[in-house]
């Protein structure tokens, strides 16, 4: 789920990043470069509550039954 999320948002913005970059002609490295690190942390954002409820689910598993949260 988080590597879906992750990837499609990633992927969805810096396609619409290069387009509008390259609107003009080809776009510079530096901006191709500056879009990719923006679209990795918009990915990030987007994947990150998926991976936290795998991790906190996963960690439930391994403590006491008396201490777990039944999510």
């Amino acid at each position: 789920m988080r590597q879906m999320s992750y990837s499609l948002v990633r992927l969805g913005a810096y396609e619409k990043m290069k387009a509008q970059l390259s609107q003009d002609g080809k776009a510079s490295t530096t901006r191709l470069l500056l879009a990719a690190c923006a679209a990795g942390g918009l990915g990030g954002v987007a994947g990150n509550p998926a991976g936290m409820s795998h991790l906190r689910q996963n960690y439930s598993v391994s403590i006491a039954d008396k201490e777990q949260t039944l999510y």
